[in-house]
């Protein structure tokens, strides 16, 4: 018998899934990114407002009060997108 899906030469490999957002995520283990990953997404996200001309700590907010409502593997663009339009209500 060969070996099986899961195996690559009797070697185990993991196998992952494509999301829809893109990113590759196991089949096993925490799902999404870390804390730190959504963090730093969040912190990227606040910088790019804040370099548009929004004040650091209305860019902050925007960004806070959309990501309450985003998935945490939700793209950077989404994110600030998301912030943005939220910024003309």
């Amino acid at each position: 018998m060969g070996p099986g899906p899961a195996s690559n030469g009797g070697r185990t490999v993991a196998k992952t899934t494509l999301t829809d957002t893109g990113s590759i995520q196991p089949h096993v283990g925490p799902r999404g990114p870390s804390n730190y990953a959504w963090i730093v997404a969040k912190t990227e996200a606040t910088m790019a407002l804040a370099q548009m001309g929004f004040k650091k700590e209305e860019a902050g907010a925007l960004v806070e009060h959309v990501a309450e409502k985003l998935p945490r593997d939700v793209s950077l663009a989404l994110l600030i997108r998301k912030a943005l339009n939220s910024s003309r209500h």
